[in-house]
């Protein structure tokens, strides 16, 4: 049994002009896609939610 994949959900749901959360830089399908998405693609939107996250930190430095 695979081990289950937290939310990355911070409670700071606020998405910004290109459908992307503020909070846990999930874009809008992965939010609503998350609930019923196997433990794979969890790892997979959380990949892109690492990678849209370091985006923004380096756009803002």
């Amino acid at each position: 049994m695979d081990d289950v994949v937290d939310s990355p959900c911070t409670n700071v749901c606020v998405v910004d002009q290109n459908g992307c959360c503020v909070g846990c830089f999930r874009d809008l399908d992965e939010i609503a896609d998350w609930g019923s998405a196997s433990n794979d693609r969890k790892r997979e939107i959380l990949e892109c939610c690492r990678l849209r996250r370091e985006r923004s930190r380096s756009e803002t430095d």
